[in-house]
């Protein structure tokens, strides 16, 4: 079973699919992460623990197309123009 992330309690709320019986892509492309995606759609609020990630929160940003990869680049290096961890971003 896959589930959104390995810190959630393994509970069928936050079952996306089986991948074992349908294989990964057909979980995630087809309709059961769909279908989960749909039904959740406050994802963050079943875990809490995402609220402290905001990568997280941008890459559901970008996926969703509500922000452009070039902006939230841009306006970072803007507003943190240097950092600790500058190669690795």
């Amino acid at each position: 079973n896959l589930y959104p992330c390995p810190q959630v309690h393994l509970n069928s709320r936050y079952l996306i699919g089986n991948v074992v019986e349908q294989g990964y892509a057909d979980v995630l492309e087809g309709g059961p992460r769909a279908e989960w995606e749909a039904s959740n759609p406050r994802r963050t609020d079943l875990c809490k623990s995402c609220f402290y990630r905001p990568q997280n929160e941008l890459l559901e940003l970008l996926k969703r197309g509500q922000i452009k990869l070039d902006d939230a680049l841009d306006a970072y290096a803007l507003e943190v123009p240097s950092t600790l961890h500058g190669d690795f971003v």
